[in-house]
């Protein structure tokens, strides 16, 4: 979508067009839901945390000034909720579903996707949250920086400080 229909899109929201907001859902719902799942690697407290920043989005839309990207906006509230959620207090969980597949190969890819969706779910935040931004968004440097509200030079720390982390507890799976 070009940056002026996206703009023209968020003033209709910002106007209560509920068709707009329905499309803005349909544009950004696979990205809210991929950034939520890497930050906790957790399926239903990602379908949770895409609730919440859905709702907040539909109760703050007009709180936006176009001061940055409607991107680094929102990824803003994608991180908050996030981290908001990962402070609430649990209830006990339920284990996972263990999927069967035919495959040695396929289990062996899925654990390894498993270990590195745990290993940077337990990155503290201030790791974590460049490394999704990063490798899972696809954001720049300065992107990350204009999201997190840190320069690009803490932005590239963070990610080699996240890098050898995440070295170290895979260590075993290279």
């Amino acid at each position: 979508m070009s940056e002026s229909a996206l703009i023209e899109l968020i003033v209709r929201c910002q106007r209560g067009e509920v068709a707009a907001f329905g499309a803005l859902f349909d544009l950004y719902h696979r990205r809210v839901f991929s950034v939520a799942y890497a930050m906790t690697a957790d399926y239903a407290t990602a379908s949770d945390v895409v609730q919440e920043v859905f709702m907040k989005l539909l109760t703050r839309i007009r709180q936006f000034r176009f001061r940055s990207a409607f991107d680094t906006w929102l990824y803003r509230i994608i991180v908050n909720t996030t981290n908001d959620h990962r402070r609430a207090p649990r209830t006990a969980e339920l284990p996972e579903t263990p999927i069967e597949p035919t495959q040695q190969r396929e289990l062996e890819q899925r654990e390894t996707e498993r270990a590195v969706r745990h290993a940077i779910a337990k990155l503290p935040p201030k790791l974590r949250e460049p490394i999704v931004l990063r490798y899972i968004s696809g954001l720049s440097y300065e992107e990350i920086a204009g999201v997190l509200e840190i320069s690009a030079g803490t932005v590239a720390s963070r990610l080699a400080r996240a890098h050898n982390a995440l070295a170290r507890r895979l260590g075993g799976l290279a």
